[in-house]
């Protein structure tokens, strides 16, 4: 079990140290294509009383908007704060990824009544015990008459 838990964490180092390395020439990049229409242009990102109504939650890109105008409340336009967050972003689905892997694999390969002998052993343990049951109850009930 301590092997398994182990080899789980490492998985998820090297997923994280995987996205910070393929992400790490990001970090002073300017922004480009989209990112000036939806950062640097985008004025409803400015103030986060914006979000304040529950109703904005349902835009089509209401929690992008509103991790930018945290991004914005926090950095101003510093590229830093958002490749930072998007990196976080990726590490995160990348250990959901691995998690719902990890549950597949084990749904697939799970040899066919795996699961089902824990229940089979209580089953014979209770059994056994009402058994043990039955004989006592005879031992009894014939010591009756012995005497």
């Amino acid at each position: 079990m301590k092997k398994i838990l182990l080899a789980r964490w490492f998985a998820l180092i090297v997923i994280a140290l995987a996205a910070f390395v393929v992400y790490s020439n990001t970090w002073r990049c300017p922004f480009v294509f989209d990112d000036i229409h939806s950062i640097v242009e985008n004025t409803g990102i400015r103030d986060l009383s914006n979000f304040s109504s529950p109703g904005r939650f349902f835009d089509s890109r209401a929690v992008v908007n509103f991790t930018f105008a945290l991004n914005y409340k926090f950095g101003r336009l510093d590229v830093f704060g958002y490749h930072l967050v998007n990196i976080l972003i990726h590490i995160i689905n990348g250990f959901v990824v691995y998690f719902l892997a990890l549950s597949i694999l084990r749904l697939l390969f799970r040899p066919s009544g795996a699961g089902e002998g824990e229940e089979a052993e209580r089953l014979k343990v209770k059994g056994q015990r009402s058994e043990i049951r039955d004989q006592r109850s005879k031992v009894k009930a014939g010591s009756r008459f012995i005497s």
